[in-house]
Formats: structure tokens, C-alpha cells, sequence
């Protein structure tokens, strides 16, 4: 888990001009540590040049909003979910932003934190770049 969340951090955050960051419920226990643990809080993986302002306002996401994310996102139908949400001001995270959702079935749950409003070719590069990543094709 923990190894798949840096290579999205990796390849995916920092060469997206508009990816933010990621957000977990997971910590690395040790620096080689590729599984992940559970955590108390929240934890995030920001992009170096992140707008101070937003990265302030996201650091605000606590355990009970991410999980509050994720409840209403698993309760969706799965013919109407899509790869990416558009949270607005219901979160009050402050700004509104799109988010890619990761989690497997060991309850570990994880997003991508992306500009609102980001450009469909640039969410269709994302998402191809993720898929490849995750498939373990190679990425461009």
C-alpha cells in the first residue's frame, strides 16, 4: 500500500501542475516499511510548491471529514461513480477540489487532491498514468 502511494506521489503529484498532494489513513512504520499501518490522523504527502494558503486549509482535513468523504463515496452507485469528485464547500475545506479515491480491502483508504477546475485532458492523462502505474505498465 504504502509503496503504491509513492509511486503515485512520484509519478503522478509532482509532475502534475495541478495535483496537490495525497491524503491517508496510513503511515509508513519504517523507512522500508511498504505495507503501512493504520493511523490516528490524517496523513498527507504534499507537492513542495504547494500554495501556502491551500496547503494551511488542507491540513484541516481531519480523520472525521475523510472518513465523512469516503462513507459518502462508497455509498454511491456504482454505475453513477466516476474517477473523480468535485468537493465543494460541504467539507469546508475552503476552496473547492477535485479527488481521485484509492482503498483496498484492508480498509486502507487514500486520495488524490487535484485544482479545481483541472482540464479533461489533463484528468485523462492522470488517469491513464494511474492506471499503467497500478497495472505496472510503464508511464509516460
Amino acid at each position: 500500500w504504502e509503496e503504491n502511494l509513492e509511486k503515485i506521489y512520484n509519478t503522478v503529484v509532482l509532475k502534475n501542475q495541478t495535483c496537490l498532494g495525497l491524503v491517508s489513513n496510513t503511515f509508513k512504520s519504517a523507512p522500508d516499511d511498504k505495507v503501512g499501518s493504520f493511523s490516528e490522523n490524517t496523513n498527507f504527502f504534499f507537492k513542495t510548491k504547494i500554495d501556502p494558503t491551500k496547503h494551511d486549509l488542507l491540513i484541516l482535513i481531519d480523520k472525521d471529514k475523510f472518513n465523512a468523504i469516503f462513507k459518502e463515496y462508497f455509498e454511491v452507485n456504482e454505475e453513477e461513480k466516476s474517477d473523480f469528485y468535485h468537493l465543494k464547500e460541504k467539507y469546508e475545506i475552503g476552496f473547492e477540489m477535485l479527488v481521485y479515491p484509492f482503498y483496498n480491502k484492508l480498509d486502507k483508504i487514500a486520495f488524490l487532491m487535484l485544482e479545481y477546475p483541472t482540464e479533461k485532458i489533463v484528468l485523462d492523462k492522470i488517469c491513464t498514468d494511474l492506471i499503467n502505474l497500478l497495472s505496472d505498465k510503464p508511464t509516460s
